[in-house]
């Protein structure tokens, strides 16, 4: 695979697998109107959630939580508290 031909928009309209897109406003190595506009011509399921930061920034509370209730919705997890655990 050569890295300087992958260009991932020419293909992200055929994609359907649910996708959750994260972008960082100050990101300078993914810019963010690339994440931006993947999401709007990704063929499937999508979800956008914009944060402050860059590439490497630490990530608010409100993201890792956003991403716990897309893998419950999208894999269909029972959020019932197993007995085990009760």
């Amino acid at each position: 695979m050569d890295i300087e031909k992958l260009n991932p928009i020419d293909h992200v309209s055929s994609c359907f697998i649910p996708s959750l897109f994260v972008v960082a406003k100050g990101d300078d190595f993914v810019r963010p109107a690339h994440g931006e506009s993947m999401y709007k011509i990704y063929g499937g399921d999508k979800n956008i959630l914009r944060v402050e930061g860059d590439h490497n920034s630490e990530r608010p509370r409100f993201l890792y939580d956003s991403i716990a209730i897309f893998f419950l919705n999208t894999l269909h997890i029972d959020q019932a508290i197993p007995q085990s655990l009760e």
